[in-house]
């Protein structure tokens, strides 16, 4: 790794960048929402036929100022802390670990704050894309499947993440080779989810639309390439702890892929 990069990592070590990347999205989210309102376009019916009080942007950007303003004074408090030194960052990780309980925190509050409205919708509609089987899939459910798919990595940058909160120690992430099979797992997952949304529609149609059929298709193409990954990664991991036969080509592998 070379010097750049190694400083990048201790000055935004893995726990950050995977907030930061998801209240980028969230600020995203908003001006998403704020350019349909500016283009007069019918948002609540657009979203969701059956609710009239849809999300605004302000709220939206309200939110995400929230988040925001505490992952960057936990941010800069860890950097005072460690002052990007990897003995201190490792010795430090309960600073991320912190940020992370509060912000799940803030997520799950029952409490009226902190915008309540948003935050119970964003975790029903969480619950839904998980769980419910209908073929009747609002098309905010779509656009939240669609946006998971987009953060894709950032769930496996999130077990990895958890190892080193929960280890206290980054570089003990991948050196089992089991860590390469589980978190393409947790990358799979939002293609997982719109798979079984396509799936769900297409059974729904009395297997009449074919469209969503094809659509389950598209998403299902990336779980070979997933597939791949691990054994590329667990070729490379087998091949550092020990001479063994693989039965598949290190050339093979990159052909297929």
């Amino acid at each position: 790794m070379s010097t750049i990069e190694w400083n990048f990592s201790n000055t935004f070590p893995l726990p950050y960048r995977v907030l930061i990347i998801s209240v980028i999205g969230l600020w995203a989210w908003g001006s998403n929402l704020q350019i349909l309102s500016w283009l007069s376009i019918d948002v609540p019916h657009l979203l969701d036929k059956n609710n009239n009080t849809p999300s605004s942007h302000k709220a939206i950007y309200n939110l995400a100022f929230i988040f925001t303003s505490w992952i960057g004074l936990n941010l800069v408090i860890f950097w005072q802390v460690t002052g990007g030194v990897e003995t201190e960052i490792i010795e430090w990780t309960s600073i991320p670990l912190v940020c992370y309980v509060i912000v799940f925190a803030i997520i799950i509050c029952p409490f009226n704050c902190c915008r309540k409205k948003e935050r119970m919708r964003f975790l029903r509609c969480i619950r839904r894309i998980v769980f419910s089987f209908s073929s009747d899939i609002p098309l905010a459910d779509v656009i939240m499947a669609d946006i998971l798919t987009s953060f894709a990595k950032v769930f496996g940058d999130l077990y990895a993440t958890g190892r080193i909160l929960l280890h206290c120690d980054e570089v003990y992430v991948g050196n089992r080779g089991w860590n390469y099979i589980i978190a393409p797992l947790f990358t799979s997952i939002p293609y997982v989810i719109r798979f079984k949304q396509c799936m769900t529609e297409y059974i729904g149609s009395n297997r009449n639309d074919k469209r969503h059929l094809f659509n389950a298709f598209k998403y299902a193409s990336a779980f070979p390439v997933i597939l791949f990954s691990v054994l590329q990664k667990w070729y490379k991991y087998e091949a550092l702890t020990a001479q063994s036969i693989v039965w598949i080509s290190h050339s093979t592998l990159f052909r297929l892929w």
